[in-house]
């Protein structure tokens, strides 16, 4: 299984601190994130257009860093989802 772990703003609006399920090997990111954003209606906007709101980590790596979006993602990963907006 998957584990997705929302940080910041996210845990207030998905009202929990993460989620897990099971993925196909060599699932993309972005297919994981269409199904979080499906499964937890109140984050669909939020993931609408990640790369420009997010950081988002699988296995304590910046998608930046990997293949971004297209990252493939395995069963037993670990991604976190951080929102990149601040309130004043």
């Amino acid at each position: 299984m998957v584990s997705v772990k929302f940080i910041g703003v996210l845990r207030n609006l998905a009202a929990k601190e993460s989620i897990q399920f099971a993925v196909d090997k060599g699932t993309s990111l972005k297919n994981v994130l269409h199904r979080v954003s499906s499964e937890l209606p109140k984050l669909r906007e939020m993931l609408k257009c990640p790369e420009s709101s997010l950081v988002i980590l699988i296995n304590e790596r910046e998608i930046a860093c990997l293949d971004g979006l297209n990252t493939k993602v395995n069963d037993k990963d670990k991604v976190v989802i951080v929102s990149v907006s601040h309130g004043g």
